[in-house]
C-alpha cells in the first residue's frame, strides 16, 4: 500500500520532539519526530516524502514573507535531502486560506493537503487524519471511500 509522510525539516535537523503549544499535553513520546536519517531510509524503501512546512505553524497568522519562507525553505530542505523534487504539501493543522494557498503555489508545490478540503481544488486537498492509538475500525471509517 503506497503511503506518504510529510516532514517538518526544523525537526528532522534534531530529531528533536514536535513542540507546538497546541500538543503540549500530549505524552513526550507521542511527539518524536524522525531524524533524516530515519526519513532517508523509508525514503529509500519507497515511502513518499512530502512537505509539512518548515517549523509547523499556523501559516494563516504569519506575514507574507514568513509564510513564503516558511513553505519554501521546507522544500528546499527536502529535496536537497532527499535529492528529489519535493510536490505537496500538507498545512499544519489543516490551516490553510486563500493566501495560503496562493503561498503554497508560488513556493513551487503542485498540490496542497487540507483537512478540511474541498475536492477538485489543486491547494485544498482533503485529507485524512490518521493518529497513533485510533483502532481498525476508527481508521476503516476515516477511509471508506464515499460517493462522489
Amino acid at each position: 500500500m503506497p503511503a506518504t509522510i510529510f516532514v517538518c525539516p526544523r525537526f528532522a535537523e534534531a530529531g528533536a520532539p514536535l513542540t507546538v503549544p497546541e500538543l503540549a499535553l500530549e505524552p513526550r513520546d507521542e511527539l518524536l519526530t524522525m531524524s533524516w536519517e530515519q526519513i532517508q531510509e523509508l525514503a529509500a524503501r519507497g515511502v513518499g516524502v512530502e512537505s509539512h512546512s518548515l517549523s509547523h505553524r499556523h501559516l494563516p497568522e504569519l506575514a507574507d514573507e514568513e509564510l513564503d519562507r516558511e513553505l519554501r525553505d521546507a522544500r528546499a530542505a527536502l529535496e536537497e535531502r532527499l535529492r528529489r523534487r519535493c510536490r505537496f504539501l500538507a498545512y499544519p493543522f489543516g490551516d490553510q486560506d486563500e493566501r495560503v494557498r496562493r503561498a503554497a503555489a508560488r513556493a513551487g508545490y503542485e498540490a496542497a493537503f487540507a483537512v478540511e478540503g474541498t475536492r477538485g481544488e489543486r491547494f485544498a486537498l482533503p485529507r485524512v487524519a490518521l493518529y497513533r492509538g485510533e483502532g481498525a475500525l476508527r481508521v476503516a471509517l476515516k477511509t471508506v471511500r464515499r460517493g462522489r
